[in-house]
């Protein structure tokens, strides 16, 4: 095993309760409290006044779920490290917080952050078998004690290891082996949609890659995405870095065939994401930041990006 394993690895890839929380410390905090008790009529009228504005603003903002990407939030690096990763935040592809998965993939990242930090374990391995290759292979392990931690966790929070790798032949075999209907199709009255050999684990968890090009908007040229789906119940620890998130836009999209999309956009990178009943998907638009030949989508774009997939057969 080598860096590249590691760079593979990481490549593969309504609000939380936490959220809700963190709206009503919001509010509180940004109402003022009345000292004096012979003006307190007054200014509790303003207040409840005051109250009541930010509590319509605050349903209007959960029902946008303008709290999602934050939601999904892992950690922050603060600066890029040699043979590290780039500095930024980074969102789990698994759920949102809370959830035992995005728990599950939070203490591993913590794991990783204080293991091995010289590297020197890993150099010591080298290109050797490790043993882990068939009960690991989905993870980044390299000796007993990423073993031990892997297992733990996933004990922790009853959580069971991906497994079963397949990288399907047709597009048939990929929807059977992941339990879906046809989430895609080649083409459509607005669109050419080349998808690329993707892979299944048995539990379901899926990505495939690909390239769509769609008439009627502003999009001059193919837009390349990662299709990513993460299914509830089994431990994944892919990540994503989305640069900054408070750089995002974010809006919610109703498909046409009525399910709910998160949609993120920023100068750097364009997400859609899916809280499905069994699974949570991630769509990561494939953009170099700085490349200015490849301009973000605009909302219109995003959205008739978005409805050349099918999310309701997605269980």
């Amino acid at each position: 095993m080598n860096n590249d394993h590691i760079r593979n690895a990481y490549d593969a890839m309504s609000p939380s309760e936490l959220a809700k929380a963190r709206m009503l410390r919001n509010i509180s905090a940004a109402v003022p409290t009345a000292h004096k008790a012979r003006a307190a009529r007054p200014k509790l009228l303003l207040v409840a006044a005051v109250v009541a504005a930010m509590f319509a603003l605050a349903a209007t903002a959960y029902a946008a779920d303008w709290f999602g990407l934050r939601d999904a939030l892992l950690f922050t690096k603060p600066e890029t490290t040699q043979n590290g990763l780039a500095a930024g935040d980074y969102i789990s592809l698994q759920g949102k917080e809370n959830s035992p998965e995005w728990q599950a993939a939070a203490e591993w990242q913590a794991f990783l952050q204080s293991y091995d930090t010289d590297g020197s374990i890993l150099a010591s391995v080298g290109n050797k078998p490790t043993g882990f290759e068939g009960k690991y292979n989905a993870y980044i392990c390299y000796t007993q004690e990423m073993a031990d931690e892997i297992d733990r966790i996933c004990e922790k929070y009853s959580l069971k290891l991906l497994e079963g790798f397949k990288e399907p032949a047709t597009e048939d075999e990929f929807f059977s082996l992941a339990g879906t209907g046809v989430i895609y199709a080649p083409s459509g009255n607005n669109f050419v949609n080349t998808v690329y050999q993707g892979f299944v684990y048995a539990d379901g968890s899926f990505r495939f890659d690909g390239d769509a090009a769609i008439t009627g908007t502003d999009l001059k040229q193919p837009v390349s995405y990662q299709f990513i789906r993460s299914m509830k119940g089994s431990f994944s620890t892919a990540l994503l870095n989305v640069g900054s998130i408070d750089d995002y836009t974010q809006w919610q999209h109703t498909t046409p065939n009525g399910i709910e999309l998160l949609m993120c956009t920023s100068a750097s990178k364009q997400l859609i994401i899916a809280d499905l009943g069994k699974s949570y998907v991630v769509i990561n638009l494939l953009r170099t930041p700085g490349d200015t030949e490849v301009a973000p989508l605009s909302r219109e774009t995003m959205e008739a990006f978005a409805d050349i997939f099918d999310f309701s057969v997605i269980p």
